[in-house]
């Protein structure tokens, strides 16, 4: 037996999704600090895809993330976190490029 969708069968499937970080699991392999922002390589054990690995942009500093006991790499309310890139050579070059616009935007508010 299938589920009906407009009047075709089709068989039921099981999804199996890929795990989601412990956002206190976790390493900081490394981090840039561009003014206001930081960007960080994060290392989560028990997750698959790339490794574990995550490259996030926060409106925060390195010094205040490395204390926290955990940093979730998802978006919501009360996170410093503003962007994600793919955890390449790319997309830590793409995540450096947003930072410098973003000082850029920054410093002509001033």
């Amino acid at each position: 037996m299938g589920i009906s969708t407009l009047g075709r069968s089709c068989a039921a499937v099981e999804y199996i999704g890929i795990p989601n970080p412990d956002p206190s699991n976790y390493i900081i392999l490394y981090g840039v600090q561009i003014g206001i922002y930081a960007i960080l390589k994060i290392k989560y054990y028990g997750c698959i895809n790339f490794e574990g690995n995550k490259i996030c942009v926060f409106k925060d500093s390195i010094e205040r993330l490395k204390s926290m006991a955990s940093i979730d790499p998802h978006f919501f309310d009360k996170s410093s976190l503003i962007a994600r890139f793919k955890p390449t050579e790319e997309g830590f070059a793409m995540a450096v490029n947003l930072c410098n616009l973003l000082m850029r935007d920054e410093n002509k508010k001033w």
